[in-house]
């Protein structure tokens, strides 16, 4: 499957799934109100602590690893997968108490037990829904996925009349986890097959620890801000953020999730088919590590630009009234959500080549962000500070990651192609930041920056698209091919 034609199914499968799970979230919000959605949101930040601390990448493995189509190896990597899935659901429900208390929810430890069916049932997924995607093929994916988001929203009202509180995301969850699974069961071509092969399991192994010990600093990445607003403030001010946040993060994932496995794909394929023990990096490498950053770059600068000019009204449109507070948090949570976009293009270029360290190791000053908002916190610094705290690691993991592509691509010269792009970025990046001081103007009653600003950030984010020769020659070949 070419590039192109991979990029639009990813690109549908991401769109139908975002707007799912962004119908959900707003549905629940309504429903529940502000501070009882801070408490679901707990069980999200759950949710993304068991994941991540079971994460060998072992989908990922499957995709760039070399005898990856063969059956003893994609049956060792199911009994891995399988196994990881219940231990963690052991993990969390034995140490389902402190969680709660780490959460600020000590008196829903039943709850949060629950939340270990919930990481389990993953275990049983088909592996085959990765290994397609070594040709490049994401139709089973986007199958698994819509499958069980449909269902879960559909749910939303039956499930409400029930469980009207926080425990009706857990409910959620587990409907959309059992769909996925049963669906990829259902619809894979192979069977579902457990094994053991000690080469593949030492191999998945070898590329999978550094990730694996990422796990703490990955998990802090994504959700240390929430982390810290539950653990040291009250789950109104959890609801706000995470209904900023999620206006934001949500259509810049969506395209991240589309460029990361497409990328991943296409780099890990170009690397079995090269030599894997040439010492330099050829120009076809180099040109697709290029392309991938740009994309990712104006993926991240695009989507901050948009939340930072619509996404305070949106917030009052979407959420409601109540949730106001929360437009006034939704720059700097459109700042966090861009930053990673840009650390995770060097990311794929750096587990493309089997460089799983680099990753963690780029991760560290986000890590290091949370104890110090964590301080600032209990020395009485509001939301904004902590928000702030948060984006100074980010970029900060930004550095470090270029510090490893430079190193890597030093011979040449993609450093040199990037550089402008990247400066623009950061200009972008920084424009934001500043609207954010500056504050909103006001039309219709509803929360808009000033004109003068809006038509700045769009021409800033004009000048990047320009300046992206890698990105516009791809485009204009596939529309130049497009009308042949």
């Amino acid at each position: 499957m070419s590039l192109l034609r991979g990029a639009l199914h990813l690109g549908s499968l991401e769109l139908i799934c975002t707007l799912l799970r962004f119908a959900r979230t707003v549905l629940l919000a309504r429903a529940l109100g502000v501070e009882e959605f801070g408490v679901a949101n707990t069980v999200l930040i759950l949710v993304a602590l068991a994941d991540a601390f079971s994460n060998l990448g072992l989908a990922q493995f499957v995709i760039r690893d070399r005898e990856g189509d063969s059956p003893r190896v994609t049956a060792t990597v199911q009994t891995m997968v399988l196994v990881r899935g219940l231990a963690t659901a052991a993990l969390i429900w034995i140490f389902a108490a402190p969680i709660a208390a780490m959460l600020g929810q000590p008196e829903l430890v039943d709850m949060y037990r629950l939340v270990g069916i919930v990481a389990a049932v993953p275990a049983l997924l088909h592996i085959e829904v990765a290994r397609v995607q070594r040709a490049m093929n994401f139709r089973l994916m986007a199958q698994v996925e819509c499958l069980g988001l449909a269902v879960s929203v559909l749910a939303v009202a039956p499930i409400l009349l029930v469980v009207a509180d926080a425990r009706a995301m857990v409910v959620f969850l587990l409907a959309e986890r059992a769909l996925k699974v049963i669906a990829s069961l259902w619809l894979h071509d192979v069977p579902f097959r457990l094994g053991w092969d000690r080469a593949a399991a030492w191999r998945a192994w070898r590329f999978g620890w550094p990730i694996l010990l990422a796990a703490p600093v990955s998990f802090l990445t994504l959700q240390g801000d929430r982390l810290v607003v539950a653990n040291r403030f009250d789950a109104a001010d959890l609801g706000q953020l995470s209904a900023a946040l999620t206006l934001a993060v949500t259509p810049t994932m969506m395209l991240a999730r589309v460029l990361g496995p497409l990328f991943l794909s296409a780099l890990s394929r170009a690397r079995v088919v090269a030599s894997a023990d040439s010492p330099a990096v050829d120009r076809a490498a180099s040109d697709a590590a290029l392309l991938a950053l740009e994309a990712h770059m104006v993926v991240a600068a695009g989507s901050v630009v948009a939340v930072a000019i619509g996404g305070p009204a949106a917030v009052l449109l979407i959420f409601g009234p109540s949730f106001g507070p929360g437009a006034e948090l939704i720059g700097l949570a459109g700042l966090l959500a861009a930053i990673p976009v840009i650390r995770g293009a060097f990311v794929t270029v750096s587990v493309s080549d089997g460089r799983t360290i680099e990753p963690l190791i780029a991760n560290l000053p986000r890590l290091l962000a949370v104890p110090l908002a964590l301080l600032a916190a209990i020395e009485g610094a509001g939301l904004v500070a902590v928000l702030l705290i948060g984006l100074a690691g980010e970029a900060a993991g930004v550095c470090v990651a270029l510090g490893f592509f430079a190193r890597r691509y030093r011979g040449v010269g993609v450093l040199r192609r990037l550089a402008p792009g990247l400066a623009l970025t950061a200009v972008v990046l920084l424009a934001v930041l500043a609207l954010q001081a500056i504050g909103q103007a006001a039309l219709f009653g509803l929360p808009l920056p000033p004109l003068w600003a809006a038509v700045g950030l769009v021409a800033l984010l004009g000048a990047l698209l320009w300046q992206c020769r890698a990105l516009r020659a791809q485009a204009a070949a596939r529309l130049g091919r497009g009308r042949d």
